[in-house]
């Protein structure tokens, strides 16, 4: 991940021509592959991204779990040719999204499962959006947003 970021600054030779990176958040095999081999082409590194409806603890409607995920993805990888380590590979609303309509408590439980199935499986970036159930008072969803996200970090 350092040689990634190192990549992107003035101070790095590849900087002159790499003004960024693909950033991918689909699960679909041919999509996953399109990306690798544009990437290699214009040489540049990789964000894969999943969601949490796509890949989750339970199978998600791809029907496959993050380790299942990440090992579809190095296949791939290796496939096509494209370096490991210029993959960064995570999870994108692995929050209590997915699960908005069950109780917070029980929603969370299930968001920090399935946070510790991605880390598991060398997912290396996390985003996450507010899961609140109407009539929530705007104030009260920002202040479990505010404390999901600080336990999900401690994590």
């Amino acid at each position: 991940m350092n040689l990634i970021v190192s990549r992107l600054s003035n101070a790095h030779p590849a900087s002159a021509w790499l003004a960024g990176i693909y950033s991918i958040c689909s699960a679909p095999p041919w999509v996953l592959e399109a990306a690798m081999r544009q990437a290699l082409e214009d040489q540049t590194p990789l964000l894969i991204e999943s969601t949490s409806n796509q890949v989750d603890q339970y199978s998600g409607y791809t029907g496959m779990k993050p380790a299942d995920f990440v090992d579809l993805v190095r296949g791939i990888a290796e496939h096509v040719g494209f370096l490991h380590e210029h993959l960064i590979l995570g999870g994108d609303h692995l929050g209590p999204n997915a699960w908005r309509l069950l109780p917070a408590d029980e929603a969370m439980q299930r968001a920090d499962a399935l946070i510790d199935a991605y880390a598991r499986r060398d997912s290396r970036r996390f985003t996450s959006i507010p899961a609140c159930r109407a009539p929530m008072i705007p104030s009260v969803c920002r202040m479990r947003w505010l404390l999901r996200g600080r336990r999900a970090c401690a994590r």
